[in-house]
């Protein structure tokens, strides 16, 4: 089977979008399928550097880039929009011209992995998949007060969605043609409906690498404190300051510690906010640190606090779960319909004063029953270890089969 991947980013050596990506061309590898993929030279050194060390006979690349104008636009909000178009546009010519030559069964819309955004692919009128999509959520406008700065930026976000739904066709013609889409967030699976999306369905395209990936559950030897990790890019989505507040509103007789780590544009509020909830004798910020620390970090906690307003996936929750960390996030966006019940505690999103003290009560009763920290853990850890690119790999070929995409 023959199949084209349109990723706009791609690259082995990095993480989100990009590692995704790659990801998914592997997956398809591994699966037996002929796979051509056209990106953006932004990873070439590292694709070709991989390739060169590990001859994949079945793993075609096409770089498709845009002019130079275009590209020094890039680093503008608007610029970013008119990249990504011109750059779509360019690619599907790419992708006419290969399918010519190919003859492919199936085409997969991988990145920019946004509902919004759509996939010029359409125009193949080959069976089309989409994803998975997120970028249909937009933060509570209750908690703006937790974004510290940008909310200014959350309302332009919102209304060029707006825009983009009214003037871009890929969009529409895309999600209305494709014969899947997959999403990671109840919000996009709304727009996705609203457009036409005939068959969507949750996929969670995410998974600690197998080298990351612990082979016997970690323990954690129980003490009177709890360990406390908070970690994320401090970004003002991300809501440090409700974790924050929850925190400061805790019994006198729960003893813990917290650890900050990431770095960011709200990182110089850190200071101020940590004396404005009276937390300067508990909590220490380590700034951004290398992954490999991350993962030892986490293992050194007992809880791990995830407050992000506007996450379409849950990277960091599933990093926790391999080390059988259990958490307490809010009950949003990926969150919400990705994560079992059972590892971890998901907080209602009413308003800031319910929510702050349900995020209370939730630490005070991690504290006071360790018993549970652990059970949820072992859930954890062993969702973690099920959601490998392996099982995603038989899911998709489920799908396919059902649909009749691929034999």
């Amino acid at each position: 089977m023959k199949i084209l991947l349109s990723m706009y980013v791609c690259d082995p050596k990095r993480g989100s979008e990009q590692g995704r990506s790659w990801n998914w061309a592997m997956m398809y590898v591994k699966l037996g399928y002929d796979v051509w993929c056209v990106t953006t030279s932004r990873g070439k050194a590292n694709i070709e550097e991989y390739l060169r060390e590990n001859p994949t006979p079945n793993l075609h690349f096409t770089f498709v880039d845009v002019p130079n104008w275009v590209e020094k636009s890039y680093k503008y909000m608007v610029g970013i929009y008119l990249h990504y178009f011109t750059w779509q546009s360019a690619a599907y010519q790419t992708a006419k011209h290969l399918d010519r030559q190919v003859n492919f069964d199936a085409v997969h819309h991988i990145s920019y992995g946004s509902v919004r955004m759509g996939s010029a692919m359409w125009q193949l009128h080959k069976p089309l998949i989409l994803g998975a999509l997120g970028g249909g959520q937009f933060p509570p406008p209750a908690f703006k007060e937790y974004y510290l700065v940008g909310w200014r930026k959350e309302i332009l976000r919102k209304m060029g969605s707006a825009v983009l739904e009214f003037l871009n066709p890929n969009m529409r013609r895309s999600l209305k043609q494709a014969k899947l889409v997959l999403v990671n967030n109840e919000p996009t699976l709304e727009v996705a409906k609203k457009y036409g999306a005939k068959e969507i369905k949750y996929f969670l395209d995410d998974s600690v690498a197998d080298k990351d990936m612990p082979a016997t559950m970690p323990e954690r030897p129980q003490s009177e404190v709890i360990k406390i990790i908070w970690v994320a890019r401090l970004l003002p989505l991300k809501a440090l300051p409700l974790a924050l507040e929850a925190l400061s509103k805790l019994s006198p007789e729960v003893k813990y510690t917290l650890t900050i780590i990431g770095g960011g544009t709200i990182a110089k509020f850190i200071p101020e906010l940590l004396k404005k909830y009276k937390l300067e004798d508990k909590a220490v910020w380590k700034g951004q640190i290398p992954y490999s620390e991350v993962l030892k970090a986490y293992r050194e906690h007992d809880l791990f606090l995830f407050s992000s307003l506007r996450d379409s996936s849950v990277t960091q929750l599933l990093e926790a779960m391999s080390v059988a960390l259990p958490y307490i996030t809010l009950n949003l966006n990926g969150a919400k319909v990705l994560l079992p019940e059972d590892t971890g505690i998901k907080i209602p999103v009413t308003n800031p004063q319910e929510t702050v003290k349900a995020f209370t009560e939730a630490i005070e009763f991690m504290y006071r029953n360790p018993e549970k920290r652990v059970e949820m853990g072992v859930k954890g850890y062993q969702f973690a270890k099920e959601e490998s690119w392996e099982k995603k790999s038989k899911l998709i070929a489920q799908y396919y089969k059902e649909l009749g995409i691929l034999k």
